[in-house]
């Protein structure tokens, strides 16, 4: 029972944090020529959302001049468009959880783990009883094995973010961009009519 409550509080206190997640992509508008039957672009614009959920909803329209209609400015306002949920948006949104993971949680939490295992190693030196060891080599060991486990963590993470990184590559929706952006999602969202 304490676990699961502990897993609620834990939850509770990251769930919210998904909130300022926000991201932008770019919305094609596509036309068929009829005497070579390819698509043409007609127009883009790259819309801008706040939130864990890049679709569904009314968006900002960052830049371009995509066409309203009256149903978008009666439902949605002046320079938002309602974009509908399309495969795309599934890769758009696992990119956005895997970014906010790796770049606003990961590493502050890093460094309170580690910050929280050296306050205690200083204090298993000064005086061994507060950590409830017999002894200050037990409670040496103890924290040792905290700090080895949270770089196996660390090291764990960063397998499993190569190794959808490399899914994504594979399944051809993410690009190399340099070290910058580390990959980027790059699936094409068109506008349905």
């Amino acid at each position: 029972m304490k676990k699961l409550i502990s897993l609620f509080l834990i939850l509770g206190i990251a769930f919210p944090l998904f909130s300022f997640s926000a991201g932008t992509y770019k919305v094609l508008k596509t036309k068929e020529d009829p005497e070579t039957g390819e698509e043409k672009v007609e127009y883009e614009f790259e819309v801008e959302y706040d939130g864990l959920i890049p679709c569904g909803k009314c968006l900002n329209v960052k830049s371009g001049n995509p066409e309203y209609k009256d149903v978008d400015l009666q439902k949605c306002g002046a320079n938002k468009k309602f974009i509908p949920c399309q495969i795309c948006h599934i890769f758009i949104l696992i990119s956005d959880v895997i970014k906010f993971f790796y770049s606003q949680l990961l590493w502050p939490l890093l460094a309170v783990l580690i910050t929280v295992f050296g306050f205690l190693l200083l204090l298993s030196q000064i005086h061994p009883a507060f950590l409830g060891e017999g002894s200050a080599i037990s409670a040496i060991e103890k924290i040792k094995e905290g700090i080895k486990l949270t770089a196996y963590s660390l090291f764990f993470l960063l397998a499993l973010w190569f190794l959808l990184n490399l899914f994504f590559t594979v399944m051809g929706v993410a690009e190399w961009t340099g070290l910058k952006d580390w990959f980027k999602i790059s699936c094409t969202i068109k506008e349905l009519p």
